[in-house]
């Protein structure tokens, strides 16, 4: 804008009372001190241009705030026909203000790259936290898979032992719990009647002996028929016959042990009348215990002789080892099973008949295979995921598993022997975020040579 027009647009707002030259000197002098002020604000109005639209923005409004609250503000007409300087404030509008304010090239005032005002995260990506892990390192052994079933320990033999006399119980030779060998002494039964009834059979077959050897001479010299003589000679033999049978009554009042065994029960007392066929003792062999299992038929073709079966007992939770004996020929048409005998020959002292037991068998085994433990490995999204320690970061790994066994995992795929995989924590964590290794907080370590299902 020119000085002329300046000094025009001041004379308007002179007073009518200076007239002539005077109104003239009066406007020009107002024109050259408003020309410096107006220049600074066409310069600012440049650099905004040059700042960019943000910048020149943030600057305007800035200063017009400013303008508002002092109560300042310059507003300039030009004359019809004038046209406006770049950068001039027509009449009405708010003043343009650019130029550099603080906190950067054309930023908002106080603003600065990742100081206050500035967004959380702007320019830079959110750290993720360290996260106290407990690790296990993936280490080859031997698992197998079973098929599990239950059972009942059973004695390899067992059988109640009966009176085979009739009389009074004299006296006890075994207890309960007591280890008997074949043919030793359970109890005695009163026999006075039977050595009495043994000494009669024995004086009749006697006298039959003597009378037919008499008839045998007096045959041999035709002083008797042959009809005499074989009548004699079967009247010894039932009479040696009555004779035996006494003998061996008498022998049942002394009650021996059918086999070596132990004594399960006692179910007589001393005095007490028992007559032929009474139980008195319960004896069963325990030398080995079995276990019979009854088998699906779709599981026949895994199961053979001399196959190894681990069993866990229900009231101690012993492991014991057995071995199939005897598979049934036939399956039973009611269940569809097939009766597997396992015997145990080998087991503590205090084991006895009767405990129930997890029967697991043996149906495959995996040597050297990589083993994790279980708790290592978990399902995400329908995916086997386990975490591995790389450097000081977690790595999501995919594995594909085999056979599981107490505590322990196959791993077929996705790890390699040496590996630290996470036992604890791992369900917290994302793809490579920092970790802490801490103690674990219970055992979750596996054997090298243990067995698994």
């Amino acid at each position: 804008m020119g000085l002329m027009t300046m000094a025009v647009q001041a004379r308007s707002r002179i007073p009518a009372c200076l007239g002539g030259s005077a109104l003239w000197i009066a406007a020009l002098v107002a024109a050259m001190i408003t020309l410096p002020c107006l220049q600074g604000c066409g310069g600012g109005d440049d650099q905004a241009e040059r700042s960019g639209p943000a910048g020149a923005g943030a600057g305007a409004h800035a200063h017009g705030s400013q303008a508002q609250a002092t109560g300042t503000q310059q507003v300039a007409s030009a004359p019809q026909g004038v046209p406006a300087r770049p950068g001039s404030v027509q009449a009405g509008q708010a003043p343009r203000h650019g130029g550099r304010r603080p906190g950067g090239r054309g930023g908002a005032p106080g603003v600065q790259p990742g100081g206050p005002g500035a967004q959380p995260g702007a320019g830079h990506p959110q750290q993720l936290p360290a996260v106290p892990v407990a690790v296990e390192v993936a280490r080859q052994g031997n698992i197998a898979s079973y098929y599990s079933s239950t059972a009942t320990l059973e004695p390899q033999k067992q059988a109640g032992v009966l009176a085979r006399v009739a009389g009074l119980v004299v006296t006890l030779e075994a207890e309960e719990g007591d280890w008997v060998e074949v043919g030793a002494t359970l109890l005695t039964i009163e026999d006075a009647e039977y050595r009495h009834r043994l000494k009669q059979t024995a004086a009749e077959a006697d006298l039959q002996q003597a009378r037919s050897e008499r008839l045998k001479q007096m045959f041999a010299n035709d002083l008797a028929s042959a009809e005499e003589y074989e009548t004699a000679r079967t009247d010894l033999q039932a009479a040696e016959a009555t004779r035996d049978l006494a003998a061996l009554e008498l022998s049942y009042a002394r009650v021996a042990a059918p086999f070596a065994g132990t004594v399960v029960a006692r179910l007589v007392d001393p005095g007490q009348m028992v007559n032929v066929g009474t139980e008195l003792f319960t004896l069963a062999d325990t030398r080995p215990l079995l276990a019979r299992v009854h088998v699906p038929a779709k599981e026949f073709r895994q199961i053979h002789t001399s196959q190894p079966v681990e069993l866990t007992l229900d009231s101690t939770d012993d492991v014991l080892q057995g071995t199939i004996t005897l598979i049934s020929p036939v399956i039973d048409p009611t269940s569809g099973t097939i009766k597997v005998t396992v015997e145990i020959t080998d087991y503590p002292a205090g084991i006895r008949a009767g405990d129930f037991a997890t029967v697991r068998i043996v149906t495959a085994r995996h040597d050297e295979a990589l083993l994790v433990p279980k708790i290592a490995v978990f399902s995400d999204g329908g995916e086997q995921i386990a975490y591995v320690v790389s450097g000081a970061r977690a790595v999501r790994c995919l594995v594909e598993t085999g056979f599981q066994g107490e505590g322990r995992i196959e791993i077929l795929a996705g790890l390699a022997p040496g590996d630290s995989v996470v036992v604890q924590g791992q369900r917290s964590l994302e793809d490579g975020q920092p970790i802490r290794i801490a103690p674990a907080l219970g055992s979750a370590g596996i054997s090298s040579a243990g067995e698994g299902s």
